[in-house]
């Protein structure tokens, strides 16, 4: 997994860090680098390293659009499949075996054991017939839900993309950064981990059934917050109004998105996150 060390200066802390930058430019003539580590960066026991870098780093702000672009209109979208950030390691678009249907984020609730409650509480009412595959993204306090919905014929892909191995050896979880800048770019699946061996295999699951009604619901849970690196970052830049992310949790034996979002920070998003 690939890592550039850019960042934004938003927040108290930062402005210390930026404090430190600035003097530190004018006692040397110091060239704004770009660090590369190319080993995983699970298998990184020291992070002191790579802080010290984020606080020398010499950084331009990105500005924060005063409004969100058309069409975005909501927090939750599919992705952009053109960008050459997703379709790049596919080697041109690549096919979606599920279409994101809404989103939810909610306080984590431990007496919450099926993702699909949530839907349920807000008063989802899912079709009868039809199969459903939720993305649970784990972020401390809080959880970020997708739904999405399987299209005639994606039935056998999905199940395939699903199964005994799924987190070890077939799904991996990329975020791309589309308006603003992350501190770490994400690799693209074709170098990232699987989710299992990233985030650890206690820290996601798999679970599948076939309803009473027909139709398979499906949950991928992964806690993204396990990532010492996610759970430092994300709060800083990721919550800001205008910041956007396309998230694709992509089965890579299949060379097929199984669930993509964009993530956009809204006034709803801050506010669901008690940051508003």
């Amino acid at each position: 997994m690939g890592m550039r060390a850019e960042f934004d200066d938003h927040g108290g802390h930062l402005e210390g860090a930026q404090a430190m930058r600035l003097k530190r430019k004018e006692e040397t003539s110091f060239v704004q680098p770009v660090l590369a580590c190319e080993a995983p960066l699970h298998a990184v026991d020291d992070w002191s390293w790579w802080w010290s870098w984020l606080v020398w780093y010499d950084v331009e702000p990105t500005p924060v659009p005063k409004a969100l672009p058309a069409p975005i209109r909501q927090w939750w979208s599919p992705v952009d499949l053109s960008d050459p950030a997703i379709a790049g390691d596919f080697g041109s678009t690549p096919p979606c075996l599920t279409t994101v249907a809404g989103g939810l984020i909610v306080d984590h609730d431990p007496e919450v054991k099926d993702a699909f409650t949530w839907f349920q509480r807000a008063g989802w009412n899912l079709t009868a017939g039809v199969g459903y595959v939720v993305l649970d993204l784990k972020a401390g306090e809080h959880r970020i839900l997708s739904m999405n919905e399987i299209p005639a014929g994606q039935d056998e892909p999905v199940r395939a993309a699903l199964g005994p191995e799924a987190t070890t050896e077939r799904l991996k979880f990329t975020v791309t950064p589309v308006l603003g800048r992350l501190p770490v770019s994400l690799a693209g699946p074709a170098t990232s981990s699987c989710i299992g061996q990233y985030y650890g295999e206690n820290n996601c699951a798999v679970t599948s059934k076939s309803a009473p009604c027909g139709g398979l619901r499906a949950v991928v849970t992964i806690d993204v917050y396990s990532s010492w690196v996610i759970r430092t970052v994300l709060p800083m830049v990721a919550f800001v109004e205008g910041r956007a992310l396309e998230m694709c949790l992509t089965d890579w034996p299949q060379r097929s998105l199984l669930c993509n979002m964009r993530f956009t920070t809204t006034k709803e998003v801050l506010k669901a996150v008690g940051r508003a």
